[in-house]
């Protein structure tokens, strides 16, 4: 079965069980980096809200041997879910005080989001660009994010300065950094999760440290907090090089005058090509940190 007649028998399955109310469509998402994910849009009724569901393992699940309709069970599963968070949540993003204490910043690349970053509030930190979002309780949703955007600050009435602001102050008291050894990471994460970050499977007998936040997402943007890069300096013992391997976290290497640039930079575009989903991607290139000017260069 074509993946585009799968789409149209579990879109069926999924609305004989919401009832002929129902609306279902699909579209295209854009996520980070402008990298499109396929969606199911449900509407119900004279709802002018739709509830997106991200069914892009489905159709693989599918061809292991799972039927359509367990497959819609699992949708239906996500949506009622979704539905009990919009409800719980009605209204609440009018009011910027009720989310001001849950907006982080993460960092992504300024080239590969030129086009969102028009729309949203952003603070350049070199060549990337430090964006914010609000992160869903996880009561609510495990991991749901909104991304801020311009229109939001309108709505609220508030200037990009106090928002960037206020994110970063959440960012620095909430994600606790955590910088460890390379060692000590691939001992805690099976093989398998390893793979995820990067240029790692690639440099495993270098003295390489990780940079993350304590639950390893969305942490690269460690590497823009205040004092960060001193932190880390003094724990290497002088200038190191930042290869950025995601935007979850990025690795660190002491400089001893031995590691040649180029030949980092050409693992890092052979690993954003061939080993990370394209909107997981952050940069193609290292930032080496200089201890005696205090700042990186690329």
């Amino acid at each position: 079965m074509t993946q585009e007649k799968f789409r149209e028998l579990l879109a069926e399955e999924v609305s004989s069980r919401l009832g002929a109310e129902t609306e279902i469509s699909y579209t295209k998402i854009r996520k980070n980096n402008g990298a499109m994910w396929d969606a199911m849009l449900i509407r119900k009724g004279d709802c002018r809200v739709a509830t997106t569901i991200y069914p892009d393992a489905c159709y693989a699940k599918y061809r292991k041997g799972i039927p359509v309709r367990e497959l819609a069970e699992g949708i239906l599963g996500e949506y009622a879910r979704m539905l009990e968070t919009v409800e719980a949540q009605k209204g609440f993003f009018r009011n910027y005080e009720e989310v001001r204490a849950r907006i982080y910043l993460r960092l992504v690349s300024a080239e590969r989001n030129a086009e969102q970053l028009q729309k949203m509030p952003f603070r350049r930190w070199y060549d990337l660009a430090l964006v914010c979002y609000y992160r869903m309780p996880t009561e609510y949703m495990e991991r749901g994010t909104i991304q801020i955007q311009n229109m939001h600050l309108e709505n609220w009435g508030v200037t990009a300065e106090q928002l960037l602001g206020d994110a970063l102050q959440n960012t620095t008291r909430d994600l606790h950094p955590e910088i460890r050894n390379l060692q000590e990471v691939l001992f805690s994460l099976g093989a398998a999760e390893m793979e995820g970050l990067g240029p790692v499977k690639y440099m495993k007998e270098l003295p390489l440290y990780v940079l993350s936040g304590e639950e390893q997402y969305l942490g690269a943007v460690c590497i823009a907090l205040p004092g960060m890069a001193g932190k880390i300096s003094e724990k290497l013992k002088g200038d190191f090089v930042m290869i950025p391997s995601s935007i979850h976290e990025c690795l660190l290497l002491p400089d001893n005058g031995m590691r040649h640039a180029d030949e980092l930079n050409a693992m890092i575009r052979e690993v954003n090509l061939t080993q990370l989903m394209p909107e997981d991607v952050l940069s193609d290139h290292i930032y080496h940190y200089h201890c005696a000017s205090g700042r990186f260069d690329i």
